[in-house]
């Protein structure tokens, strides 16, 4: 997942690292949990989890920020349905 634009100014983001879900169906988000000792990213849906590294964080950030605009672009998409199709 090559999403960060410019890699070079995030510190501790190379744009190669990506949190993957247990299914490409996964509809969640990331979410960081635990205290500073065991810290980890977790899926509130597939319960998928990662060690909370900087660029592990990172990687959520960016597919959590994807998944809020994809909702509001569907969101928008059917505002603009019949009602009855929606």
């Amino acid at each position: 997942m090559e999403s960060a634009p410019f890699p070079e100014v995030i510190p501790g983001w190379s744009g190669k690292v990506s949190v993957e879900h247990t299914s490409a169906e996964c509809t969640g988000s990331w979410r960081l949990l635990g205290d500073t000792a065991g810290r980890v990213i977790e899926c509130d849906h597939c319960g998928r989890a990662y060690p909370a590294t900087a660029e592990n964080r990172l990687a959520a950030i960016d597919e959590n920020y994807a998944g809020i605009y994809l909702c509001r672009l569907a969101s928008e998409g059917a505002a603009k349905l019949p009602p009855d199709q929606r």
